[in-house]
């Protein structure tokens, strides 16, 4: 027989036991709906499925409000476990303006909130040179601008390196000579000028050095564009004629005989705009061979510009952009975007407006986004690096548009530009700075301005 105490430790251990299994049963499945995304939504009195938060920010560190409410951690960050439902989310730092939207969580989905971009509130202009400055020419790599200063008695050609914040004054000339910076070369190492009607070959590693075009060849050329691939090679122009120029080897040969409008080395070819008993075509040169891409209206100014992968045929008197597809020879103009002012180009992705709106344009979905419409004139129009973004100069303010459209389109002003000057700005490759000719405080120059 089990005494009193030996009958009672079994009674408390089966209680015991059963406690747990009973604890297990109940946690069990909570734990498990748990860990596959449910909540129990007390409003709704039911349990639902949750999504996510992803949240990044340049610069990162920023304080992230969800519902007004600070959440725990900084970006970059993701917040789990939400309900399904409409948040409030910002995103803000000390010193930068804050970013807000009202956003949607999906069940068992991530919203990505990846493209944030804070943007100072304290424009500081640093003055980098002093001076008044009537050309401004950044590199293709986004790591060099040519400047042209006029102080009265010179002419002088700087050269400003923005990785390393230096100058390089690379050519100077009289105040009485007129000097034109053309283009730079693909490869960023030479610059093309003209000086008094002449064309002159700078290098950047060699200051106060230059090749005269009139030393290499006897014919005097109205246009010089440089070779795609090789900045020892130069197409040239005479009496709409096209020649090519070799720098090392000091030989000019003819390469077409057509009557040429305009032209562009693109890769290993040659498209030119060409006129034949009145009816104007796109022809293609490819080493010897002469091929018709398409016929074209009549146009007084018709001007080609390459994108990433491309080549664009731009008629300025019509105002329309031809964007091209040369890979397919049976439909070579892919569409056609009229009422074009002006435009540029960030990777595949164009900016363009006209006197009173600005859109973006992806030229792969045909996606054109309407930026601004106004009764102010719009002056320019460029990508921010991180293709999230774009300037635009409305009359005379700078301002930057958010492009992701979610609930509100985030648009920031920046500060005034000066007359004349709204083209005479560039952002640097990792995307935190501007470079301008401006006046700040009545004091004309270089200026590097602090954005992000």
């Amino acid at each position: 027989m089990l005494n009193k105490s030996t009958y009672m430790e079994q009674s408390s251990r089966r209680i015991l036991m059963l406690f747990f299994l009973a604890l297990f049963l109940i946690v069990s499945p909570i734990l498990i709906l748990f860990s596959l995304g449910y909540k129990y939504n007390w409003q709704k009195n039911t349990l639902e499925k949750t999504g996510v938060f992803f949240i990044k920010s340049f610069p990162k560190d920023a304080e992230i409000f969800i519902n007004d409410e600070k959440y725990k951690k900084e970006t970059p960050t993701q917040i789990t476990r939400l309900l399904p439902k409409n948040y409030n989310v910002r995103i803000q730092k000390e010193g930068y303006r804050s970013w807000q939207k009202n956003l949607e969580i999906y069940p068992q989905m991530t919203t990505f909130i990846e493209d944030v971009s804070l943007f100072k509130t304290e424009i500081k202009a640093n003055l980098l040179l002093q001076g008044n400055f009537n050309i401004f020419k950044p590199s293709y790599n986004k790591q060099l601008i040519a400047l042209l200063e006029d102080d009265g008695a010179n002419n002088t050609i700087w050269i400003y390196n923005m990785l390393s914040d230096d100058f390089i004054e690379l050519y100077k000339a009289r105040a009485n000579k007129d000097i034109e910076i053309i283009s730079w070369s693909y490869t960023n190492r030479k610059l093309l000028i003209k000086e008094n009607g002449k064309f002159l070959i700078l290098n950047i590693g060699q200051p106060d050095y230059y090749i005269a075009l009139s030393e290499i060849t006897s014919l005097s050329m109205d246009q010089i564009k440089w070779h795609h691939l090789n900045d020892n090679l130069l197409i040239g122009e005479n009496n709409s004629q096209l020649y090519r120029i070799d720098i090392i080897s000091q030989e000019t040969e003819k390469i077409l005989d057509e009557y040429v409008l305009n032209y562009e080395q693109y890769k290993n070819d040659l498209f030119y705009i060409a006129q034949d008993l009145g009816t104007y075509y796109l022809k293609v040169l490819t080493g010897n061979q002469q091929e018709t891409v398409f016929s074209i209206p009549y146009s007084t100014d018709y001007q080609f510009y390459k994108t990433k992968n491309n080549l664009v045929l731009f008629d300025a008197s019509q105002k329309l952009v031809y964007l091209l597809d040369l890979a397919n020879s049976q439909q070579p103009v892919s569409s056609v975007i009229k009422d074009v002012e002006d435009f540029k180009w960030h990777n595949n992705q164009l900016v363009y407006w006209n006197n009173s709106e600005l859109w973006a344009y992806y030229p792969e979905s045909e996606e054109e986004v309407l930026l601004e419409r106004t009764s102010q004139k719009i002056k320019n129009g460029f990508w921010h690096p991180n293709s999230t973004h774009i300037f635009g100069v409305i009359g005379s303010k700078l301002k930057i548009y958010e492009l992701d459209s979610r609930d509100q389109r985030n648009v920031y002003d920046f500060f005034d530009l000066e007359e004349g000057q709204e083209n005479f700005i560039s952002t640097n490759k990792k995307r935190d700075y501007l470079y301008l000719i401006t006046s700040f405080n009545n004091q004309a120059g270089f200026y590097k301005v602090e954005i992000q």
